[in-house]
């Protein structure tokens, strides 16, 4: 970011726009966001550009974000808005950034209450019998080179079984950008198990593994490029933005 030293008109937009996201969020460690415009400009509509930069995010779905930080380019705006002291976009724009997630946060995801609720009374059939399947327990490695490991503990209600699952296998973008997909997948134990089981876990582990629960009110991220390294996922990707919420209201 411009090391100048902010304009007020500046400073008042920005802090409506940083609350509006803060409301989004269960939580925040850092949230910054930086508008860059002037009186005149404002008044005419345009904003030079947008910053918004965070850190330890906690989205309504319980996923902690280590770091997030997008920039936009020239912003239209409603010049009445900007006058009230907030930022109403007269048209969607686009944002380029980066998120960083890490595997301690995914596997909180994971086990979270949220995500749990999702993995429960999955329905399978095995040998004829109507069976549902629940993931008790899933831990995640983040390896080098976009690959990881999975161990899962699930459960066969009908059938009252549990069993043991591990597997490695590469983590890849899906052709829309808008979620992952684990591929080349190499079993570690579970080998006897039925493929329609080892199966049904991995439907569910890829719907986890959907980024697009990673998303605030009027905004859609579109992956690039994704890189997984030793304990760390990181994602280039756009954010469309159709608005960016404000809140004129005090901090609390």
């Amino acid at each position: 970011m411009s090391q100048d030293q902010p304009k007020p008109e500046e400073q008042a937009i920005s802090k409506a726009v940083e609350l509006g996201l803060a409301n989004q969020l269960n939580d925040a460690e850092h949230l910054d966001v930086e508008v860059r415009t002037d009186l005149l400009k404002a008044v005419q509509g345009q904003v030079a550009s947008v910053s918004i930069s965070g850190e330890g995010l906690v989205t309504s779905q319980d996923l902690r974000i280590e770091k997030i930080d997008f920039q936009t380019g020239e912003v239209a705006i409603n010049p009445l808005s900007a006058l009230l002291g907030k930022l109403e976009l007269r048209h969607a724009t686009a944002a380029v950034g980066h998120v960083v997630i890490t595997e301690a946060d995914l596997n909180h995801a994971l086990n979270s209450a949220y995500l749990r609720e999702q993995l429960q009374n999955f329905p399978l059939t095995l040998q004829d019998q109507d069976l549902t399947l629940e993931i008790e327990q899933v831990q995640m490695q983040l390896l080098a080179e976009n690959r990881m490991a999975v161990e899962a503990a699930v459960r066969l209600c009908g059938a009252e079984q549990s069993h043991f699952l591990a597997f490695k296998g590469l983590l890849k973008l899906t052709p829309q950008g808008q979620s992952t997909q684990v591929e080349q997948i190499q079993s570690l134990k579970g080998q006897n198990l039925p493929l329609n089981l080892t199966g049904a876990l991995l439907d569910k582990i890829d719907e986890l593994l959907n980024l697009r629960t990673i998303h605030l009110d009027d905004m859609v991220l579109n992956l690039h490029a994704m890189t997984v390294t030793q304990g760390q996922l990181t994602l280039e990707t756009t954010a469309y933005i159709n608005q960016l919420p404000s809140n004129l209201k005090p901090e609390p």
